[in-house]
């Protein structure tokens, strides 16, 4: 978990407080994000996508799966939101606006 909210932090979808309890706080860029991802009915930025990574993760280790049948089942689920990410592109760009302002295509 430590490594996802480093991501998190250097990719600048959030901030961190200085001082405890060091909550997180979206950016600008973070809540663009979430917005375009609810418009396109995505769950990339639920808490439920990490969690059932880290689920196959433990079935690899109790030999419940094995790294092949969750590395095919991933990728297929990464091509799903893959497609609709880019059919519904317009979106994300619609959140950017809304976030940062400026016309289609400025940049």
């Amino acid at each position: 978990m430590a490594d996802h909210i480093k991501t998190v932090l250097t990719r600048e979808y959030a901030t961190r407080a200085n001082q405890p309890p060091h909550v997180l706080k979206p950016t600008p860029l973070g809540r663009a994000l979430v917005d375009a991802y609810d418009a396109m009915g995505e769950r990339l930025n639920r808490p439920e996508l990490r969690a059932a990574a880290e689920a196959d993760f433990t079935s690899i280790a109790n030999g419940k799966k094995t790294k092949a049948q969750v590395i095919a089942e991933t990728l297929v689920t990464m091509r799903r939101c893959f497609d609709v990410v880019q059919r519904d592109v317009a979106k994300l760009d619609e959140a950017m606006r809304k976030r940062f302002g400026g016309a289609a295509g400025d940049g």
